[in-house]
């Protein structure tokens, strides 16, 4: 930035201003490096989670923004000072660490000061042991990044480790987030940033963890030298001149004190879309004697920027090479969604998945079209380009998926992305489809896709597209089971699996170790009982529907005691136990999509018994009417016929919802635990 030259001095001192966005917070007083305590040596668990297997006792970071006289341009220096505490071996996972840094064609981050010890107690002193350089190496993760990665030596159950480094980077325009919360507890976590006033950065802090901000501006300076020569006659003097620049550097300090693991929890998506952290985003820049530049665009030229580009809209432009293909399939007499099922059938049938999601393309769609292979991007524009070849109104949708995290609203930029799928519009409306899919069927997209919104990527229609299933995904049970006295059942199930029940049974039996694995669950459920003759329909591929049935034969499944029988009519297919075990909960409820989910039952009474005792029947609803569940069990001549029915009408719910959810789940497992009493006559 050579032109800050030209700046003139800024007037004045800049006062200490002290701004707290939230009412205080404790001081800490961050240890020198080194200084572990025999308190940290000899801590043996974390009162506050009994579950952990390490902890983090302190983790100090901060980004400045300084100027390089010598570079002539500013440059972000990044600095980091962490300590754990090992609780037990399990916690040994932390003894391993691993630094990125990022490149381009031109420039690279660079690491200084790397610092690493582990603490140990030998005896009644603390043993350090420092990490050897031999022990670092780097690992080229792509053609952007390298981890310098280590392993703390002679780290075992009980030892304290501790690490700092600095890096430095002239990639200022991207100011790296930072997470306050991991999947340990942590005892202190923080977070300074000095930026001058000549960058404008949004910064957003998101999660469930209370995070303390203060605010302050101080002022700095950079002193230019310059040195001159000045000949007067036969004298030549030399002259020092130096120029003093003051400006305002605006600082910000983040503190988040005692916050907990980041933990899976039951019905979740994913939970890093959930975690205590904060994120910056360059707004502006205005340097001395330059114009106001922007740099968070609008969504409108992020559309135009994807559909110039190469690998994603310009691809959208190569349609000859399809033209014979689809004028093949004749398609002149056939509805819209009949086209639209052709056009899926012939994709799939030429081009297959290679498991990679991408934004881009990889080698084109013409080439994946050819080589029959190709990542995500390429299976969808190219779908895209066939169904505008049979005269369908199809554009891409761009998204991320559950593992990649959800894509928050302030957050205007491409980089978020990593999948594309197909848009198309047809009489009923927009109907969504993945080319990765295993289902033809439209509007049932891999559970990975189901993550917010995506956005459409298309000139005339730029919007974002709720990508949560409105309707309810079904499931039918029915179960035809004979008890004899001696306990044993032998019976047939069949069921019938709609929309993302069918998609989820696929996904868990479309190997033979999967089919095995489900086989193994099922007789689990019947108490290691015998499964046999499963037989598996898809009614077809262009419905996401599936059918199974399967015989069962299983020993000790009711009791007896003198006159009397006892079972558990809904044993093997029913929830009889839940995992909502905690009593109370920050995170949102995910299932994935709404459902319906029916069981009918039937028992043939052994000869020589009579019903003696029934549960009784119950219909339970709550949360304003979206979960509901009916048990209704009567006596049909010779049989005990239960009927169940739950519902769960929308598919997110909030941590200020889990307190009923519980309680609804709670009622359901126990009225499903429930006995019928036969009594012999």
């Amino acid at each position: 930035m050579k032109h800050i030259k030209s700046i003139a001095p800024i007037a004045g001192t800049i006062g200490l201003l002290l701004i707290l966005s939230s009412a205080s917070f404790a001081q800490f007083k961050v240890p020198k490096y080194g200084s572990v305590s025999m308190k940290e040596i000899n801590m043996s668990n974390y009162p506050a989670d009994s579950s952990a297997n390490a902890v983090i006792l302190f983790d100090v970071g901060s980004a400045y923004l300084t100027y390089n006289k010598t570079n002539e341009a500013f440059e972000l220096e990044r600095k980091r000072h962490i300590r754990i505490k090992i609780l037990n071996r399990d916690g040994l996972d932390w003894a391993e660490a691993s630094i990125a840094l990022y490149r381009n064609s031109s420039n690279r981050e660079k690491l200084y000061s790397l610092k690493a010890h582990t603490y140990n107690l030998v005896g009644d002193k603390i043993e350090e042991i420092k990490l050897p350089k031999s022990a670092m190496f780097s690992d080229e993760v792509n053609e952007n990044f390298t981890a310098q990665k280590f392993t703390f030596p002679q780290a075992k159950e009980g030892s304290v480790i501790e690490y700092s480094y600095t890096i430095t980077s002239p990639f200022i325009y991207s100011l790296e987030p930072w997470s306050f919360q991991s999947s340990i507890p942590a005892i202190y976590s923080e977070y300074e940033v000095k930026i001058p006033e000549y960058f404008d950065y949004q910064f957003n802090i998101s999660g469930y963890e209370n995070v303390s901000t203060s605010k302050r501006a101080e002022s700095e300076s950079i002193v230019f030298s310059e040195f001159t020569r000045e000949t007067s006659g036969h004298n030549t003097q030399s002259k020092h001149n130096s120029t003093t620049v003051s400006y305002v550097v605006n600082i910000s300090k983040h503190i988040a004190q005692n916050i907990p693991a980041l933990k899976n929890e039951p019905f979740l998506d994913n939970k890093e879309n959930y975690q205590s952290k904060i994120e910056f985003e360059l707004q502006t820049t205005k340097f001395p004697g330059s114009l106001l530049k922007y740099y968070s665009e609008s969504w409108g030229t992020i559309v135009e920027k994807l559909l110039e580009h190469e690998k994603f809209g310009k691809q959208l432009d190569s349609r000859g090479f399809l033209k014979n293909e689809i004028k093949g399939l004749a398609l002149e007499s056939k509805t819209d969604k009949e086209k639209v099922v052709e056009v899926i059938n012939f994709i799939k049938s030429k081009v297959k998945w290679n498991d990679y999601y991408s934004l881009y393309t990889k080698e084109g769609v013409k080439s994946a079209f050819k080589n029959g292979s190709g990542n995500s991007s390429d299976l969808n524009l190219l779908l895209i380009v066939a169904l505008r070849e049979a005269g369908i109104d199809a554009f891409p949708i761009a998204l991320s998926t559950r593992s990649n995290g959800i894509i928050q609203s302030w957050q205007k930029t491409v980089a978020r992305f990593n999948h594309v799928i197909t848009g198309i519009e047809l009489e009923n409306g927009l109907n969504l489809y993945d080319a990765t899919s295993n289902f033809k069927a439209l509007n049932t997209l891999p559970l990975g896709c189901i993550n917010g919104q995506g956005r459409i990527i298309d000139i005339d229609n730029n919007k974002w597209v709720d990508l949560n299933p409105n309707n309810l995904s079904k499931s039918a049970v029915y179960a035809q089971f004979k008890l004899t006295e001696e306990g044993k059942l032998i019976g047939k199930i069949s069921s019938t699996q709609r929309d993302y029940f069918a998609q989820r049974f696929y996904n868990s039996t479309n190997s033979e170790k999967k089919l095995e694995d489900f086989k193994e669950s099922l007789s689990s459920d019947f108490n290691n009982g015998q499964i046999d003759s499963l037989n598996i329909e898809y009614s077809s591929l262009n419905n996401a529907d599936v059918k199974f049935n399967f015989n069962v034969e299983s020993s000790d499944f009711n009791s007896s005691a003198g006159d009397f029988i006892y079972f558990t009519p809904g044993k093997g297919l029913l929830m009889m136990s839940t995992n909502l075990t905690s009593n109370e909960r920050k995170l949102p409820l995910n299932f994935h999509f709404p459902k319906d989910e029916t069981y009918i039952i039937k028992y043939k009474i052994p000869n020589g018994y009579a019903v003696d005792e029934l549960p009784k029947n119950e219909n339970y609803v709550s949360l304003e009417g979206n979960v509901q569940y009916m048990y209704s069990i009567v006596q049909v001549g010779d049989e005990v016929v239960l009927t169940c029915r739950n519902k769960v009408n929308k598919m997110l719910f909030l941590p200020t919802e889990y307190p009923d959810f519980k309680l609804f789940f709670d009622k359901i497992a126990s009225k499903n635990s429930e006995k019928v009493v036969l009594k012999k006559i």
